[in-house]
């Protein structure tokens, strides 16, 4: 009964760092957009761009009572995205199936460095705990 009313830290999202670019040129007083979703709720808090192209997002956490329900299937929901000469680029979109922020994302949102010519692709980071906590992104950023 007690497993109940215990709260738990949900990592929404880590510490982003990135910079965006046009064939390698910064692009500046660009509004980055990040969304973050759990499970029903969605938060979104916005940046710009500075003269180097360069943005960052702080850090966003959550506490829910959520994860200790044995029915409960975590699913955050991760999009960092811009519009660009009414074009829409995807930095990053994920939907993350722990609480905790697996590292390898954590190292791939510190350098989420994107510039607008590259095509979006799919891409796989697996888990060195385990291949089920793989993490499967669609980004134009390359690692």
């Amino acid at each position: 009964m007690f497993g109940i009313l215990k709260k738990y830290t949900v990592q929404l999202c880590p510490e982003v760092k990135g910079r965006v670019t046009l064939h390698g040129n910064p692009i500046s007083n660009l509004e980055i957009k990040r969304s973050l979703t759990y499970p029903e709720d969605t938060e979104v808090d916005t940046t710009i761009t500075d003269e180097g192209g360069y943005f960052h997002f702080e850090p966003k956490s959550m506490k829910s009572r959520l994860p200790g329900n044995i029915l409960h299937e975590v699913a955050i929901r991760q999009v960092i995205d811009l519009h660009y000469e009414e074009e829409r680029y995807l930095l990053w979109a994920n939907s993350q199936r722990q609480i905790e922020t697996p590292p390898k994302v954590k190292e791939c949102l510190l350098t989420l460095n994107g510039d607008l010519s590259t095509p979006k692709v799919q891409q796989n980071f697996e888990s060195d705990e385990s291949r089920s906590l793989s993490v499967r992104t669609i980004s134009i950023c390359r690692w």
